[in-house]
């Protein structure tokens, strides 16, 4: 792989999203309204609409494997238009809008992709399997990373934290965690705040 693996920790989330409040149809209560991306609210976009951050000097492109119409009434089968790609837009960070934003997410120490891409040696460039990654912010303002530095973004590990329980709360509140798994992720997060300068 190019880039290191995803760290986000989901097992929260899922907890939270399947059996939240002792299960929502025990409770006869209605999940929480979707969050998955759509073009509708700008959350999906086409590859030609991905703005991505500047990292490490350069721009990501993903690219991607083409999906046609094939007419297999005919024999060799003929190839039609090919279908349209989407893909979850990004803020600032580069990380994707849409979908359950978990703890981790909502209050950063990096970038987190679903994707990731090969290294030299290793089909350079080209999607590596379903990994995703995880790249830290720098920890001060640089040319080659149009992200803000991590020294703009927490004043300290205590100021990581308090994000991380906020981000929580949130995700409590709307039924996509247990209140339980908040102290999972607090320790998660004191753990992390060493990438922290």
């Amino acid at each position: 792989m190019r880039l290191s693996d995803q760290s986000a920790e989901h097992r929260a989330g899922h907890a939270g999203a399947v059996c939240g409040d002792g299960g929502l149809g025990a409770q006869n209560k209605a999940p929480p309204p979707s969050r998955y991306p759509s073009l509708t609210d700008g959350t999906l976009v086409s590859l030609d609409k991905l703005k991505l951050p500047k990292i490490n000097g350069e721009v990501a492109r993903p690219v991607f494997n083409e999906l046609r119409v094939m007419d297999y009434s005919s024999q060799p089968p003929s190839r039609g238009k090919a279908y349209p790609v989407y893909l979850p837009a990004v803020d600032a960070d580069g990380n994707p809008f849409g979908g359950i934003r978990m703890a981790y997410v909502q209050a950063p120490l990096g970038t987190y992709a679903g994707w990731n891409l090969r290294k030299t040696g290793f089909g350079e460039g080209e999607l590596c399997s379903l990994t995703g990654t995880f790249i830290p912010f720098p920890r001060e303002r640089s040319d080659a990373d149009s992200r803000d530095p991590l020294s703009d973004r927490y004043a300290d590990s205590e100021a990581y934290v308090a994000a991380v329980k906020r981000a929580s709360e949130g995700l409590i509140a709307d039924g996509f965690m247990l209140p339980d798994d908040l102290g999972f992720v607090l320790d998660r997060a004191r753990e992390d705040s060493a990438l922290l300068p």
